[in-house]
């Protein structure tokens, strides 16, 4: 199936340089032979509101032997963290293809789903992890940074009228990978309000 060969050669170079001089070589196999695509992994990528992430390659060829970063040895891998991971694939004794990327996990969201209140009550609006940056902004802010709401993990809140409010959760390390979540907070009106209007 793959007809050009790639020659491993037993140099006394360090693994560093020796992995650098195979992804090469793999480079040049696959821009003469198009056989595959040179990229098995994205260079990096990042996740929104899950606590876990499975890894694939982005290929639909099968290989004989797969080794991932994380010892796994199946054409998948489940991550849990922020980092970075690798895969090493070889087809028969010919052909044997390293790749790396960066996953950012983002595991935080909301923690109330969308809820009702009366007209006069309050509400302690809150996150699932006190790790990460957060920006709140409700409907009238929803489009400046410089109008949020509040900045902290939970924001009390007391609309008069039904309203969202959302939630931009950046990481800390990585702030330009961020996630949005959203509640609706449902205003119902008090007893007394509807014998009024009656």
């Amino acid at each position: 199936m793959f007809a050009p060969k790639i020659f491993q050669y037993s140099m006394n170079l360090n693994k560093t340089l020796r992995n650098e001089i195979l992804v090469l070589l793999i480079f040049v196999f696959f821009q003469i032979s198009g056989i595959a695509q040179s990229t098995l992994l994205p260079d990096s990528m990042h996740t929104c509101k899950v606590d876990s992430l499975q890894l694939s390659l982005n290929t639909e060829l099968s290989f004989d032997s797969y080794l991932w970063s994380t010892g796994d040895t199946l054409p998948t891998t489940w991550i849990q963290y922020t980092g970075d991971y690798s895969v090493i694939v070889t087809q028969g004794d010919t052909l044997t293809i390293y790749d790396t990327t960066f996953v950012n996990i983002v595991d935080a969201r909301i923690v109330q789903s969308d809820t009702s209140i009366l007209c006069t009550d309050t509400i302690m609006l809150s996150t699932s992890s006190s790790a990460f940056d957060y920006y709140w902004a409700d409907e009238l802010n929803y489009n400046t940074i410089q109008d949020t709401l509040s900045t902290e993990d939970s924001i009390i809140v007391s609309p008069r009228t039904t309203q969202y409010y959302w939630v931009d959760i950046y990481d800390p390390v990585f702030g330009f990978n961020y996630c949005r979540d959203s509640v609706q907070v449902t205003v119902n009106p008090l007893l007394r309000q509807i014998l009024l209007f009656s």
